[in-house]
């Protein structure tokens, strides 16, 4: 049974690192487009607080984006992963890999329904 390869292991700890550094990036962001989107409550669409806003909402699903690219990649090494695994009989990397996949699916489901939420009160 070969053991899981260092290489990989290694990508799929800096891929959750990379997504945890852009929560953390949305997160800190949150707050100011929280305040800016109650801020352009009720006005005209073009306004201009109505355009500071949608400008923070941008910057908000930017920083989104990095936990998304580190999902992305998970993806394509979860699938090799789970493709050597169904060919050879040893789990390898895919375990730790679909475990990895999972976290940062989580971290991005949770981005994903805070920009919707705020999307809807803009």
């Amino acid at each position: 049974m070969p053991a899981p390869s260092a290489d990989v292991t290694t990508r799929v700890a800096q891929l959750v690192k990379q997504a945890h550094t852009a929560h953390q990036r949305f997160a800190q962001k949150r707050s100011g487009t929280e305040r800016l989107i109650a801020a352009a409550k009720g006005a005209a669409v073009a306004s201009e607080s109505w355009s500071v806003a949608s400008v923070a909402l941008a910057d908000l699903n930017s920083a989104r984006s990095d936990a998304l690219v580190a999902l992305s990649e998970l993806d394509g090494i979860y699938a090799a992963e789970a493709i050597k695994a169904a060919e050879t009989g040893s789990m390898g990397n895919a375990d730790a890999a679909a475990v990895a996949h999972q976290e940062v699916s989580a971290l991005v489901s949770e981005e994903d329904g805070i920009l919707a939420h705020l999307r809807a009160r803009l």
